[in-house]
């Protein structure tokens, strides 16, 4: 689970390096992950923002222009716009959740403190 990683939401990075070095993995690849889930993160938000600027331009400017009869051509053509980029931005989601679920399925589980550690299993 990416909140696992996540330290604004209790997650410990580090923990889980910790455990790629003991399963003898490159430990980056927690950061790797991390950076993608970052950008996702970006994404989502800029998304939610262009909504929000939407939804504010159709409530208080061009709702109030239609109901008093007045030409709103020009905002429209930027709320079609605004929505245009959100569709755009939308398609970009799934890719970068697919490359962040990449490097987060290369993580392994957590080592038991009591697994002991070694390269092979010959000296277990």
């Amino acid at each position: 689970d990416v909140n696992e990683l996540r330290d604004y939401r209790g997650g410990d990075p580090a923990k889980w390096k910790k455990y790629m070095e003991q399963r003898y993995k490159d430990p980056s690849i927690v950061d790797k992950a991390l950076e993608h889930d970052v950008a996702w993160r970006e994404l989502r938000a800029k998304i939610d923002e262009l909504r929000k600027d939407v939804n504010k331009l159709q409530k208080e400017v061009i709702a109030p222009k239609k109901k008093a009869k007045e030409p709103c051509d020009e905002e429209v053509a930027q709320m079609k716009a605004m929505q245009k980029e959100i569709k755009d931005r939308e398609e970009e989601l799934p890719v970068m959740a697919e490359k962040r679920d990449t490097f987060l399925n290369q993580i392994g589980n957590m080592v038991d403190p009591e697994v002991p550690i070694s390269k092979d299993e010959d000296a277990d």
